[in-house]
């Protein structure tokens, strides 16, 4: 998760594949040059996994849960764990120049 690509990627494991990371260190994983640096919260590309910042984790490991078990079994770890984000976005970050627009978009999309 998050900078967690940097690890992928010295273990070889990014070349020419799509991967993301936190939107501040996007820039430096996209000039590693042999890695597809992705604007987006999980990027899924053949068996590797990456996720943005910290809460992506979550939609990562929810997104793999239904990619091996299923939608039905995702939703239940969705429920167990509470994760519902709020749609609240505090001090109205999501206009913020250098966020990604996945953040941007936020209002429209919740």
């Amino acid at each position: 998760m998050c900078t967690g690509s940097f690890i992928l990627h010295q273990a070889g494991l990014l070349a020419n594949r799509r991967a993301t990371t936190h939107w501040a260190f996007l820039d430096r994983l996209r000039q590693l040059g042999d890695v597809i640096g992705v604007e987006d919260r999980v990027v899924h590309d053949g068996k590797v996994w990456t996720s943005a910042g910290v809460s992506a984790g979550i939609d990562l490991a929810l997104a793999f849960i239904e990619h091996i078990a299923g939608e039905k079994k995702a939703g239940r770890v969705q429920l167990g764990a509470e994760y519902y984000p709020s749609g609240r976005s505090y001090g109205m970050m999501h206009e913020h120049a250098q966020a990604p627009a996945y953040i941007k978009n936020w209002r429209r999309m919740s």
